[in-house]
């Protein structure tokens, strides 16, 4: 709850269902976000996710598909797993670091709140460029070279 409170969050709650809720909530954002972007007019958009029992087939988005990687594969064919996620956390670090240093710097100890460590976060992946995407996406084999 002090998570709640610290992101001015009023209405959290907490139950054992929560994973439920999760899937039914991504399902209702992907709708929304589709709807928004006009993609459902537009084009087609797959989204590709590991086998966890977690992920499930959301019922009416017509023109979103969910494609489940096989089995043992997650590492070779996932695009986040062909180094977007080592440049996000090698940023992520590295902002704590200068932060770190310049706390050093003025003798006082480093305080990262649930807060701060979302900024991280959002930081991280904000400069994360399309290009570094693009290419771990046809590292993977999902596009093919432009040769």
């Amino acid at each position: 709850m002090e998570i709640a409170e610290e992101l001015n969050i009023e209405d959290f709650g907490s139950s054992n269902g929560w994973l439920e809720r999760f899937k039914t909530d991504i399902a209702f954002l992907l709708k929304q976000f589709a709807d928004k972007q006009q993609l459902l007019k537009e084009r087609n958009v797959a989204i590709i996710v590991d086998n966890c029992t977690a992920h499930n087939q959301p019922e009416n988005l017509k023109a979103i598909e969910i494609i489940f990687l096989p089995p043992n594969v997650t590492a070779l064919l996932q695009s986040l797993d062909q180094g977007i996620i080592r440049d996000f956390k090698r940023k992520d670090k590295k902002m704590l670091a200068k932060d770190l240093i310049k706390a050093l710097d003025r003798n006082e100890k480093l305080e990262v709140s649930v807060l701060d460590a979302i900024d991280y976060e959002h930081k991280s992946w904000s400069s994360i460029s399309s290009q570094s995407v693009s290419n771990c996406f046809q590292h993977a084999g999902f596009i093919a070279n432009e040769e």
